[in-house]
């Protein structure tokens, strides 16, 4: 771990006095190592909760996960054009606590569904094509004549 010394000189060389017209200020009497070793206890991990019943709420989920550890947020996706539940969300979680509701949750029942419990990975940007095409290869447009 660098030392406060050498990252003070760091942190105040690009610090500008100014950042999207608020005024900046940097105290070097803050110990940087303490505050990176704080931030390290509350990382957290986001879980995906798959296999949920329509009728499940927020607060069923939060109440299954709150047997783990701390739950920080719980959001269940739904249909943009009817509000319904899409059947799966996610939690989140301290580290131990999310790596101990992984090894319990997932297999267990909640509301009648068999939960698929598991860490969430990076949504995958699609591309869906842009048209059905044909033979000419023009996207599935007509001929105007």
């Amino acid at each position: 771990m660098l030392e406060t010394a050498v990252i003070i000189p760091q942190i105040s060389r690009w610090a500008a006095p100014v950042f999207i017209g608020r005024r900046l200020t940097f105290n070097p009497a803050v110990k940087v190592g303490s505050f990176l070793k704080d931030l390290s206890k509350t990382m957290s991990k986001k879980l995906y909760v798959g296999n949920l019943s329509f009728q499940t709420t927020e607060s069923d989920v939060s109440s299954a996960f709150e047997q783990c550890g701390a739950v920080e947020s719980v959001n269940i996706i739904t249909d943009r054009d009817t509000g319904r539940s899409k059947g799966f969300g996610f939690v989140l979680m301290e580290d131990a606590g999310a790596d101990k509701a992984i090894a319990t949750l997932n297999g267990s029942q909640l509301d009648g569904r068999t939960l698929t419990v598991n860490e969430a990975r990076p949504m995958v940007k699609r591309d869906f094509g842009g048209g059905g095409g044909d033979r000419r290869g023009g996207g599935g447009r007509r001929d105007r004549y």
